[in-house]
């Protein structure tokens, strides 16, 4: 009876956590939303709308009511959790980069903006041309946009992918989604003139040159796929910009400047998603090749009988196993070597004769390591322990 007392009182302390957690989200957008419409009365070109403070509140009280279905503990997030961590690596890290994987989607929706078309940073800043449009310019220019975004973007997914998982299908997936979201774009929203009317020779060239690349690319070790991705990124903005003009891409008639509207203050939300988009991404390629860079463990040899590795400035006594670590070692005397031996390892850094810096990747098991050298073993050795 006790025992079944607690567990319905942990049920409900649970139930009653939740909806005052609800409730405190929908309040807090409820006051944001009444907080803009309230700076709104005081902007000469704005209105405020008491129907937009109650269309916000509602979609803040629907979102807040979704979430814990979509925690890891409700139905449909214990799914989304369990595929997210079978398919993609784990890590506060690899969760932003699918967050912006998942942001190019909405980019798609920029109305003017060829596919791909991410970074166009010529009409905010008011950009000079450099380039007169010619066709041929401008399909080259198409294609290399495409080519060079797709090869990022297929690198920026397959960095966040598991070992296990085979990442060209869920590139195919990805860039899939945003073609439909273009498409439904297009015609829904924008009232083209067909559905792909963005899918110029150029911009099929580029896709095509991108997806034979991307399959040999996708197997290079992580930190390459990271830096090449940076690299296509921002040769794609560079292009961009210094790409002539379209002059047969026009503005939607919905989107011409006017009267305000939902429409075109969602397409004005829009543009500035895809025109910041990829400095996001190659924000964080920058700090995930620095973060996935290995250890580095200093070494240090001679010139007396002296033997030492430190990481830090400190000396070392344990390091973690399993884990990557980079050894640059400084010998500074002929006389000495410097080698490492112990679980799965065993390497001369340095050679006798030999004067100088080296460095070596070292993949560390459970265990304990020494290093020495081998001439004067007795007195200049040391150890540490791998630990998991």
């Amino acid at each position: 009876m006790r025992s079944r007392l607690a567990r319905w009182l942990v049920r409900a302390t649970v139930v009653l956590a939740a909806a005052v957690a609800v409730l405190a989200a929908a309040a807090l957008t409820a006051l944001f939303s009444l907080t803009m419409e309230s700076i709104q009365m005081f902007l000469p070109q704005r209105i405020a709308s008491n129907v937009d403070l109650l269309t916000n509140s509602a979609g803040g009280l629907v979102g807040a009511m979704a979430a814990p279905l979509l925690s890891p503990s409700g139905f449909p997030g214990r799914r989304l959790a369990a595929w997210r961590q079978r398919l993609f690596v784990p890590g506060a890290l690899a969760d932003t980069g699918l967050v912006l994987a998942g942001l190019w989607l909405f980019t798609h929706l920029h109305p003017t903006a060829q596919l791909f078309g991410t970074g166009n940073l010529r009409s905010t800043f008011d950009l000079p041309l450099y380039f007169i449009h010619t066709p041929g310019r401008l399909l080259s220019a198409e294609a290399v946009i495409v080519f060079f975004n797709l090869i990022g973007l297929g690198l920026l997914i397959a960095c966040l992918t598991r070992h296990t998982t085979r990442p060209l299908r869920i590139v195919t997936v990805v860039v899939g989604a945003g073609l439909v979201v273009k498409i439904i774009a297009a015609v829904a929203l924008f009232g083209a003139r067909g559905p792909l009317v963005w899918l110029t020779p150029g911009v099929a060239l580029g896709l095509t040159m991108g997806a034979l690349l991307l399959y040999p690319l996708v197997h290079l070790p992580r930190t390459q796929r990271m830096i090449v991705a940076l690299l296509a990124f921002c040769a794609a903005v560079a292009v961009i910009n210094f790409a002539p003009d379209n002059p047969y891409q026009t503005a939607p008639a919905k989107l011409i400047p006017g009267n305000a509207t939902h429409l075109l203050r969602f397409s004005n939300i829009v543009r500035a998603l895809s025109e910041l988009w990829p400095f996001l991404v190659v924000g964080f390629l920058l700090a995930a090749t620095a973060l996935a860079a290995p250890p580095k463990v200093v070494g240090k040899v001679g010139p007396g009988h002296t033997i030492t590795i430190t990481v830090g400035g400190k000396r070392v006594k344990t390091l973690k196993a399993g884990a990557k670590y980079r050894f640059v070692v400084t010998d500074r005397s002929e006389d000495h070597d410097f080698r490492l031996v112990g679980p799965g390892v065993s390497k001369t850094i340095t050679g006798e004769a030999f004067v100088g810096t080296k460095t070596a990747l070292v993949t560390l098991r459970k265990g304990t390591y020494r290093f020495f050298c081998a001439p004067h073993a007795e007195d200049m050795h040391g150890s540490f322990r791998a630990v998991a």
